[in-house]
C-alpha cells in the first residue's frame, strides 16, 4: 500500500509540474488547481500503471524481506558458504530494488507528461534513459 500511495504521490507531482511547464500561454494555459487536476488525471487514466509498479517494487521487497527471514534463522549456523551466499543474495535484491524504484519513479514522470500507459513508450524511453545515465 506505501508503494502505490508513494507512486500516487510522484506522479500527482510530476502531472502538475509538466502542466505548468507545458503550458503554451503561462498565465491562461496552466489550470486552476494543478494539483487537483493532475491528481484526477492519475485516479482516471493511470491508475493501473501505477498499481503495476508498485506491485514489481512489491515483489521484489516480499523477497527481500523471505532472504532477511532465512537470514535470522540461519544465523547460528557454522556454514560459511551458505552464509556468504546469503548475503550475497539478499545485496542482489537490495540493488535491483533500488534500479526498479529509480525506473518506476522516471516511468511515473513520463507517464504523467506523455499520458502512455506502463508498458508501452514511457517503460522503455525509462530503461534508454538509464543506459544514457549510466554511460
Amino acid at each position: 500500500l506505501f508503494n502505490f500511495v508513494d507512486a500516487l504521490c510522484e506522479m500527482t507531482l510530476a502531472g502538475a509540474f509538466a502542466s505548468y511547464y507545458f503550458a503554451f500561454k503561462k498565465p491562461d494555459d496552466i489550470p486552476a488547481t494543478p494539483l487537483l487536476s493532475s491528481f484526477w488525471r492519475c485516479i482516471r487514466y493511470h491508475m493501473g500503471s501505477i498499481a503495476f509498479g508498485s506491485l514489481i517494487i512489491s515483489i521484489v521487497q516480499l523477497i527481500r524481506v523471505m532472504l532477511e527471514y532465512l537470514d535470522h534463522k540461519l544465523k547460528d549456523t557454522q556454514n560459511p558458504v551458505g552464509q556468504f551466499f546469503l548475503k550475497c543474495l539478499k545485496c542482489c535484491f537490495w540493488c535491483l530494488e533500488k534500479c526498479l524504484k529509480f525506473l518506476n519513479r522516471n516511468a511515473y514522470i513520463l507517464i504523467a507528461i506523455y499520458g502512455r500507459n506502463f508498458c508501452s513508450l514511457p517503460g522503455t524511453r525509462s530503461f534508454s534513459y538509464c543506459a544514457i545515465l549510466c554511460a
